[in-house]
């Protein structure tokens, strides 16, 4: 998972959680953290998720989607992001790659989806 902040940083103090769920919508990979400061015009990461259940791609593909929320502090922080990209890796030794481009995360929009393609 890798972040690119346009012109409105992250707070340390505003927090991050990343969710990958199958297509029957379960957990299978997660991580949380405040990360610390992500200044405006930086790329940050990559950071790893924790995998909770070990699925073959066929379990992802199609019908899977990788969620990022946040909780913004004080309710107050905003986040712009030029873009953030997502390399979902398996024991085959393939990868699956998703990338959101331009948006913004705020108190009153904390989340965004990215669905997993279709093979």
């Amino acid at each position: 998972m890798t972040f690119y902040t346009s012109d409105d940083d992250k707070r340390a103090e505003s927090h991050i959680e990343m969710k990958l769920h199958d297509a029957s919508g379960h957990t299978v990979a997660a991580a949380s953290g405040s990360y610390g400061k992500f200044n405006n015009g930086t790329v940050n990461g990559p950071f790893g998720l924790r995998v909770v259940v070990p699925v073959e791609k066929n379990r992802l593909q199609p019908g899977g989607v990788f969620v990022l929320s946040w909780t913004a502090w004080h309710n107050t922080d905003q986040w712009h992001l030029s873009g953030m990209s997502v390399e979902i890796a398996f024991d085959d030794s393939t990868h699956l790659f998703l990338t959101r481009d331009g948006f913004q995360l705020t108190a009153a929009h904390p989340q965004i989806e990215i669905p997993v393609p279709g093979q």
